[in-house]
């Protein structure tokens, strides 16, 4: 499990940065907070000079740049009001899952590129726990929360009904998404979920 100011992939909220309501979407429905915070992106380390002023390596999400003038308006999402974005770059190295990740999307979507945040809400600590992150999922407008090999969708059910765990597979990627990866499965007793 990561540790320090800022999510990084293992407990995050991840979304498409080129829709345009995305990140008011996710401040309203699932951080319940102001409309006008910003988002962070998440790029592959060898496509940043693409989409941002920026050489080098962020893996912390601590450097804010540019976005470049061309690409804000392909990245709505991740780009504040004054054409910046709080980066991090992502590299194989780094952390393979989330770098295949955000290749997958790139395959899907010509983007190397996803907005990434911290899974939590609003006053709320970020999740610690599997259980912790079933209770953010169903608690907010989330679509998907994917856990190490698991996902899990929210789907119209009838009084009693469990939610349905499905393998994990990157052709089910969805426009929003949480992944949580390094949580002790043990905590939810994730067998009892399907």
């Amino acid at each position: 499990m990561e540790f320090g100011p800022r999510s990084l992939g293992g407990r995050s909220i991840l979304a498409d940065p080129t829709l345009p309501g995305m990140k008011d979407k996710i401040n309203a429905e699932v951080k319940h907070r102001e409309l006008f915070r910003p988002f962070a992106p998440s790029v592959a380390a060898e496509d940043v000079s693409k989409f941002f002023d920026f050489s080098g390596e962020s893996p912390f999400m601590l450097m804010v740049c540019d976005v470049l003038p061309d690409k804000q308006a392909l990245l709505p999402a991740i780009t504040h009001v004054d054409g910046t974005a709080r980066l991090q770059t992502v590299s194989a190295t780094s952390s393979r899952r989330y770098y295949g990740l955000i290749k997958e999307f790139e395959k899907l979507s010509g983007i190397p590129v996803i907005l990434n945040t911290s899974f939590n809400i609003m006053d709320q600590p970020i999740i610690e726990s599997p259980l912790n992150a079933i209770r953010c999922f169903f608690s907010t407008g989330l679509d998907v929360l994917v856990m190490g090999d698991f996902i899990v969708e929210k789907a119209p059910m009838a009084v009693g009904e469990t939610p349905v765990v499905l393998p994990a597979s990157p052709q089910r990627a969805p426009a929003s998404f949480v992944t949580v990866s390094g949580a002790n499965r043990s905590d939810a007793q994730l067998d009892t979920i399907s």
